[in-house]
């Protein structure tokens, strides 16, 4: 349980600086993002809620480039104990690059965090672990993205129907990288709290795990669900809490931010 919590969190669940913002074998079709944009889930192992899972985007622009910042806040309570992770993330908007982000996990009675700053052809990580602090550079190619942007990365991010689209993500709290595999498995009509969806079907493998993922087919192409089969931990979309409820969120948020 706790590694496969590691996952979704680390996936919150999750191309070089190019001409025109393409990327070399990766085609990206966003959808219309939106400015304060929040989306709220639920969190269940084995059918019983868990915890919840909070994003917020905000469009701004740095150094005269157009940007993407997310922010997240994932609470998790269970038998294993309960944790608290949150993350901050500045990507380009034109091609979902990163290139700055950070997260603070509270588990276990351990307090880690990480700070990524990303350059052309690598990753600076300033990383605290229980072992000590780490200090890196991580080689990174055309097809690298940091690991807390995901969620949103797939959202944009165009598919092969024949075969595996692959990828890397880069993990700050493990001072390392790891590889992504993509499937396509086709469209879903689904049933949950924020309503009725049609969705496209995406299966990733992702240090060691299979995930299942549906994701809008059209529209804002959110996250709907994510399932991880092998533990029974799936995350659903929820209707964004109004008025007192929504307030809170969004200060939450705002504290991390």
């Amino acid at each position: 349980m706790k590694r496969t919590l590691s996952v979704i969190l680390g996936a919150s669940l999750l191309i070089t600086f190019c001409n025109k913002g393409k990327a070399p074998g990766l085609k990206l079709a966003p959808p219309e993002w939106t400015d304060n944009e929040i989306n709220h889930y639920r969190i269940l192992a084995q059918g019983k809620q868990i915890g919840s899972h909070i994003l917020s985007m905000k469009l701004g622009k740095s150094d005269n480039i157009e940007t993407i910042e997310l922010n997240s806040w994932t609470h998790v309570k269970s038998k294993a104990g309960e944790s608290q992770d949150s993350s901050w993330l500045v990507v380009r908007r034109d091609n979902l690059r990163p290139i700055h982000g950070f997260r603070a996990l509270q588990t276990g009675g351990q307090n880690l965090r990480a700070e990524v700053i990303y350059k052309k052809d690598k990753a600076s990580i300033k990383a605290k672990t229980p072992i000590g602090d780490k200090l890196l550079d991580i080689p990174i190619g055309p097809t690298y993205f940091d690991n807390d942007e995901m969620t949103t990365l797939l959202r944009a991010l165009v598919l092969k129907t024949d075969g595996e689209t692959k990828l890397d993500v880069v993990v700050g709290l493990g001072g390392s990288s790891a590889p992504v595999r993509l499937k396509m498995m086709g469209t879903e009509k689904l049933e949950v709290q924020a309503g009725s969806f049609e969705c496209n079907k995406l299966q990733m493998s992702l240090a060691g795990q299979t995930i299942n993922l549906w994701y809008e087919k059209t529209g804002m192409k959110r996250l709907v669900r994510y399932e991880a089969p092998s533990s029974g931990l799936v995350m659903e979309l929820m209707p964004v809490p109004e008025n007192e409820k929504r307030a809170q969120v969004e200060q939450k948020l705002k504290e991390l931010s």
